[in-house]
């Protein structure tokens, strides 16, 4: 049973490379904060080839946004690697439903992170497939990020 007042609400989302997020959540009663949470599903056209989890992040904080026991102005995503990338992903685009996020080591430009899987991998050899895993990256839409955010990241 959720208390009558409203909740901050955190999304933390995982992920790993050609699986994807599906959200759920749970309450927390002693405190004014319920975590959300998602396991692995599935996804065509993820990642680098269409970013089709971030359907799933969106899906998640439109659903928290429209329940009573959430305040829909403290909605915030959180997550590591492949959930640093959602994380900055719903940021970036959506800061007007996201407040907040913690983006631990996430992924930002795909084109720099595939070279850690194919050595080989050359963007400018592959430009219609560079150009999708750029718009499927978060940097192409820092200019709309607005939401405050904590970043963790290592110098490697």
């Amino acid at each position: 049973m959720f208390l009558s007042s409203n909740y901050l609400y955190l999304f933390y989302a995982i992920g790993c490379l050609g699986k994807m997020t599906a959200p759920s959540y749970m309450h927390i009663e002693a405190y004014p904060l319920v975590m959300a949470w998602s396991f692995i599903r599935e996804a065509l056209n993820f990642g680098a080839q269409g970013a089709s989890e971030f359907q799933d992040v969106m899906g998640a904080g439109l659903y928290l946004r429209n329940r009573t026991e959430v305040d829909p102005n403290k909605i915030g995503l959180w997550g590591g690697s492949y959930g640093g990338y959602l994380t900055a992903m719903g940021l970036a685009k959506a800061s007007n439903l996201f407040a907040a996020g913690v983006d631990i080591h996430g992924v930002h430009d795909w084109n720099v992170v595939i070279k850690n899987f194919v050595p080989s991998y050359n963007s400018e050899e592959r430009l219609e497939f560079a150009r999708l895993a750029l718009a499927s990256s978060p940097m192409p839409y820092v200019k709309d990020w607005t939401s405050p955010v904590l970043l963790i990241h290592g110098d490697d």
